[in-house]
C-alpha cells in the first residue's frame, strides 16, 4: 500500500511506521496471525489439542465436519461470549452465585453430526473433577476450501451467510463451558481431559504463569 507521504513532511515519515504497526495488528487474522472464535475471543487463547482416543473412529462416524478444539476463558470475556447472538438452547449446570467471581473458564467445543448434547461428559484439570457450568449449541458457517470445509466465526447471524450466498451450509458444535478452580490450576503445564465412555477420551494442555500463557500463530 502506496501512502502519499512527501519527502519534506518529517511528522508524516514519523506517523508512518506506527500506521503500519496498528495496520498489521488490525489486519493480524487476514495474515494469518490469530481466527476469532467468539465475540472477545480469538485462536491466541487455545489450547493445545494432545489427541484423543478412537480418533480415526470418530472421523468415520462424524465426517468432515468433525472437530474438537478447547480455549481458555480470562473471566473478563466471559460476559462477551454469553452475549454472542449465535449462542442457543442454553444450559446451566451451575450457579453462577457458588462460582468464584475471579475464576477462569475452559470452553470445550466439539463439532460435527455426533454432537448430541444428551451425551454425558465428565471433565477433570490436572485429574481432579472440574465444574461443568453452560452449555449450548452454536452454528458456524463454512465456505468450501479444496475438497474440505472451514467454518468462520459469525459477526451475524449464520444463515444469513447462507442465505446470502456467503456460506455453502452450516456446521453444528456445541459449545461447554468449564470453571477453572484455582485449587486445582498450577503454575505451569496443565492437562485438561474430557471422558465420554470409558474408552473415549479428549485431551488438552495448556501453560499458565500468573495468567493464560497465550499462543500465537507464525505469520504466513
Amino acid at each position: 500500500m502506496n501512502l502519499p507521504i512527501s519527502a519534506g513532511d518529517s511528522s508524516r515519515r514519523k506517523f508512518f511506521p506506527l500506521l503500519c504497526l496498528l495496520l498489521l495488528s488490525k489486519c493480524s487474522s487476514i495474515l494469518g496471525d490469530y481466527d476469532l472464535i467468539s465475540k472477545g475471543l480469538d485462536t491466541r487463547q487455545q489450547l493445545h489439542s494432545n489427541g484423543e482416543t478412537k480418533y480415526f473412529d470418530s472421523l468415520l462416524v462424524n465426517g468432515g465436519n468433525y472437530s474438537s478444539e478447547a480455549f481458555f476463558i480470562e473471566k473478563d470475556q466471559l460476559p462477551f461470549l454469553l452475549q454472542d447472538q449465535n449462542n442457543m438452547e442454553i444450559i446451566f449446570h451451575d450457579n453462577l452465585t457458588d462460582l468464584e467471581k475471579d475464576a477462569g473458564y475452559l470452553l470445550w467445543e466439539i463439532c460435527g453430526k455426533d454432537k448430541d448434547r444428551s451425551k454425558q461428559y465428565s471433565f477433570s484439570l490436572n485429574g481432579n473433577t472440574a465444574k461443568l457450568f453452560i452449555s449450548y449449541g452454536f452454528n458456524y458457517p463454512y465456505t468450501i476450501l479444496g475438497k474440505g470445509k472451514r467454518k468462520f466465526f459469525p459477526r451475524n447471524p449464520a444463515e444469513q451467510y447462507v442465505d446470502e450466498g456467503k456460506a455453502a451450509g452450516i456446521i453444528p458444535c456445541t459449545r461447554y463451558l468449564i470453571v477453572v478452580d484455582e485449587k486445582i490450576q498450577i503454575e505451569g503445564k496443565n492437562s485438561f481431559e474430557i471422558k465420554y465412555l470409558p474408552n473415549k477420551i479428549y485431551l488438552f494442555s495448556y501453560f499458565y504463569k500468573k495468567g493464560f500463557v497465550k499462543n500465537y500463530k507464525k505469520f504466513l
